[in-house]
């Protein structure tokens, strides 16, 4: 499979739905140890605090583990002649690469 403006097109908007999926997590401002906004949102219920971030969590690692595969299996491939990945490989990926980047 080749990269394609088209290919490039959806991973951009691949990737803006996943900072969508995963904004209820995100700090309000990242710098700061400020809280996320669904603690803002729902400042009295700790519960319906927890729900949301634990599902904004599972769907946004989730939809990574498919960015990850697609981009990998497009670009990888083709330039290194690496071999294509598995959703399991792309997970171990996205790993790594949360705990380099944090």
């Amino acid at each position: 499979m080749k990269v394609t403006v088209q290919f490039n097109i959806r991973m951009t908007f691949a990737f803006i739905g996943l900072e969508v999926l995963t904004y209820p997590i995100h700090p309000i401002h990242p710098h700061d140890l400020t809280p996320s906004h669904v603690k803002t949102w729902f400042p009295e219920s700790v519960v319906l605090q927890d729900v949301i971030g634990l599902t904004s969590a599972v769907l946004g690692i989730v939809a990574s583990m498919y960015i990850v595969r697609a981009l990998w299996n497009r670009l990888f491939p083709s330039l290194c002649q690496w071999n294509e990945i598995t959703l399991a490989e792309s997970y171990a990926v996205s790993l790594l690469a949360a705990m380099l980047i944090y």
